[in-house]
């Protein structure tokens, strides 16, 4: 996914569109990760394989997403590398 690919004109409803998917799937990891904090804090096993799984994070889409863009080299430095780093520890088999 090139730069220039993301910046590319889209239609007014394309937009609306695509920020309405990106809302959903903020939504989703959200409630996703509410129920993992909620897991931990109570220390309540989760045995569904979208917290089991090795690529956990894969199961929804923001995941998904975020896999897909860091693919791209433009974003394999700063921020979006760092959260990068953070997650691929967590997910760790060794830390798993």
């Amino acid at each position: 996914m090139a730069l220039a690919h993301l910046l590319e004109r889209i239609s007014r409803e394309e937009f609306e569109t695509l920020s309405e998917d990106i809302k959903r799937s903020i939504a989703e990891h959200s409630k996703w990760m509410r129920k993992i904090t909620f897991a931990l804090v109570t220390r309540t096993p989760l045995n569904g394989i979208s917290f089991t799984a090795t690529d956990a994070h894969l199961y929804c889409k923001f995941g998904r997403w975020m896999s897909l863009i860091m693919q791209d080299e433009m974003f394999q430095h700063g921020s979006f590398l760092k959260s990068m780093i953070c997650i691929n520890n967590c997910i760790a088999p060794q830390n798993c």
